[in-house]
């Protein structure tokens, strides 16, 4: 007697078709919390984990990817929008399954994080309607001045 297997059942552990994005909002106009309030509101059956610096958000490739705009849509310059590699609630990441501690990559996240802030606001003025200075190069110095410099110095 041979058992059956059902093939169309999927496993609740089995994440592969699970794609997560992280939301980084650094801006001075929209909170965290007005990120995930425009998350819900998108109305995509994803789940959505709120962060003291924006969103983790899990689901459908296309279903994420359409939050993660909507969210995004709210301060484009100012939003950042990253691959995680979890799901939301991935026991390999969960500190309660871990004994505490920070998540691995936290200190990472955390330095990209500090830098948005300076990468926003250069968006802000490439974008901006201001003139483009054309930076100024300093000439080239000769090559036989070096030369000579360096004689002059192996000579005292």
């Amino acid at each position: 007697m041979t058992s059956e297997v059902q093939t169309n059942v999927k496993d609740k552990t089995d994440t592969s078709d699970t794609y997560t994005k992280i939301v980084a909002v650094s801006s001075k106009t929209v909170m965290p919390g007005d990120a995930a309030m425009a998350a819900y509101a998108a109305g995509y059956p994803v789940k959505i984990k709120e962060t003291c610096y924006g969103l983790v958000i899990s689901g459908d490739k296309d279903d994420v990817d359409n939050v993660a705009e909507a969210v995004r849509n709210l301060d484009k310059n100012h939003i950042f929008i990253k691959d995680r590699g979890f799901p939301v609630g991935d026991k390999r990441r969960c500190r309660a399954d871990r004994k505490g501690g920070q998540r691995p990559g936290f200190y990472t996240l955390s330095e990209e994080i500090g830098k948005f802030g300076v990468v926003g606001d250069a968006l802000d003025i490439y974008y901006s309607d201001s003139p483009r200075i054309k930076a100024k190069w300093p000439e080239r110095v000769d090559p036989s001045k070096i030369e000579k410099l360096i004689k002059k110095f192996d000579e005292e």
